[in-house]
């Protein structure tokens, strides 16, 4: 909703926020949050408050804060995180996610549910 500059603009402040991040022409995957900070110096983004993130396979995940490094392609969490599919429900904290390699790892206290249809 609401979108604001430092006075050198090298940093980006945003709140209340709804995005749709593309890769290649393609969607990857729907960003949702309280608030934000982009310091692109740094190529570091800082999301904070009730945050959401699904793909474009369905898989959701939240957590409360998330770095995000754009220069290596990925995200860190130290807060309590949630990772949910149409099989599967993961609980845990902490997360390391590459979003190049397709790979996330909770970091402790996991607790997950599998569901297989029979």
């Amino acid at each position: 909703k609401q979108v604001k500059f430092s006075k050198d603009r090298s940093v980006i402040f945003f709140s209340d926020f709804y995005l749709t991040v593309n890769s290649k022409g393609k969607k990857c995957f729907n960003l949702k949050g309280k608030k934000g900070r982009y310091e692109k110096q740094k190529n570091l983004i800082f999301l904070d408050g009730d945050i959401k993130i699904t793909d474009e396979k369905g898989y959701t995940l939240y957590t409360d804060h998330l770095i995000f490094n754009e220069k290596t392609a990925q995200a860190y969490s130290d807060a309590s995180v949630r990772i949910k599919g149409s099989f599967f429900d993961i609980k845990g904290k902490g997360l390391i996610l590459d979003i190049k390699r397709k790979k996330i790892e909770v970091l402790s206290d996991v607790k997950s549910l599998v569901q297989k249809s029979f």
